[in-house]
């Protein structure tokens, strides 16, 4: 991970600048205790993608991961619909989806997905059709998304990183040597559903 990022835009004067604070050494933590207690206790202290650091070392240690799957899915949900109807509206100086949040918390998986998507199968659509519901679609999803293509060139934030290799990761990891920048946020996971790779060909990976 990076320890410090600026962004600047050409022709703006303002620009952005992040430092990462140094992290955590769980192992103090962790040493001495049941293996249980650690699992319990890891997501704990690295609470971005807990659930994810969770399956890791339980995978680890070879126990099963069906609760963790599920886990796993549920926090993927959460972060980004966090994001989408509520950071990204930020961003763009518009008003949080509060029945989008609401559906976070006590909602259906059918209900979220209705309300994002009113009721189109996303997943199944074609480049062409996604264009269009993101033109035309009523919901607030597809007015965000339709203010961020309005305002952001396809361009900006694009980077072409490979996928994540097990078996290189692995040796890099042997070998206590950096590895290559690599794709490693939810488009590894759905990068092959065809719309998706319709929309790679056409604008990369970008914001």
């Amino acid at each position: 991970m990076s320890e410090a990022l600026t962004i600047a835009r050409p022709g703006v004067a303002a620009s952005w600048h992040f430092t990462s604070a140094p992290m955590l050494d769980p192992e103090p933590l962790l040493v001495g205790r049941r293996v249980e207690e650690a699992l319990e206790l890891l997501p704990r202290l690295f609470n971005l993608c807990g659930a994810a650091h969770r399956a890791a070392a339980s995978h680890a240690l070879g126990f099963s991961d069906t609760e963790n799957a599920a886990a796993m899915r549920a926090e993927t949900v959460r972060d980004h619909g966090v994001a989408l109807f509520h950071l990204w509206p930020s961003v763009l100086g518009t008003a949080s989806d509060r029945t989008g949040l609401a559906l976070l918390g006590r909602g259906t998986p059918a209900e979220l997905a209705r309300h994002v998507c009113g009721g189109d199968n996303l997943p199944e659509f074609s480049l062409p059709e996604l264009t269009s519901w993101v033109e035309r679609g009523p919901t607030p999803a597809a007015c965000l998304l339709r203010d961020l293509r309005d305002r952001l060139d396809p361009a900006w934030g694009r980077a072409a990183l490979p996928a994540l290799d097990a078996d290189a990761l692995d040796a890099d990891l042997a070998e206590q040597v950096p590895s290559p920048r690599c794709e490693a946020t939810v488009l590894a996971r759905v990068r092959a559903a065809p719309v998706i790779r319709a929309l790679l060909a056409v604008e990369g990976a970008s914001l």
